[in-house]
């Protein structure tokens, strides 16, 4: 009798233990949704209010300041070996494009080369003949001949 209802004991331990193991995974599961629905609500809210973004902390970088008359590296701005007709004219024989640019304006206004009633047109003088081969030529459009040489 003793063996029985010691079995009996162990039986009744084990289903108590059974059923708050299933009360406690109630709960946890009732938590669980509890917290879906918060995190449901909040995110309905964000999306009529806007996107809900936590502060960062923005660390700055410092720039490295470039020297006053420095440009930057860039293929552009590379010094290139003058042709011979373009370094009669600007005479200098290496420099980078955009300087090129300045010194045939510069050239071009210090001779009076445009034309007065369309000041896109220049006139060419002997010098610049020989690099458009024209005698009147409208620079902007011009502008990629030089660059071959």
């Amino acid at each position: 009798k003793s063996i029985n209802d010691l079995i009996l004991g162990r039986y009744y331990d084990l289903v108590d233990k059974r059923a708050e193991e299933e009360k406690y995974e109630k709960k946890r599961l009732e938590e669980i949704g509890r917290q879906d629905a918060l995190m449901a609500a909040r995110l309905s809210k964000s999306e009529i209010n806007g996107p809900v973004m936590r502060a960062r902390t923005v660390l700055a970088k410092r720039k490295k300041k470039r020297e006053a008359g420095t440009l930057a590296k860039t293929g552009f701005n590379k010094e290139m070996v003058l042709s011979t007709e373009l370094s009669d004219i600007l005479g200098i024989s290496r420099t980078s494009r955009p300087q090129v640019v300045k010194q045939l304006w510069i050239y071009i206004k210090d001779n009076e080369l445009q034309n007065p009633d369309d000041k896109r047109q220049i006139m060419c003088d002997e010098k610049l003949q020989k690099l458009f081969k024209k005698s009147m030529c409208n620079f902007c459009l011009e502008i990629f001949v030089i660059f071959s040489y």
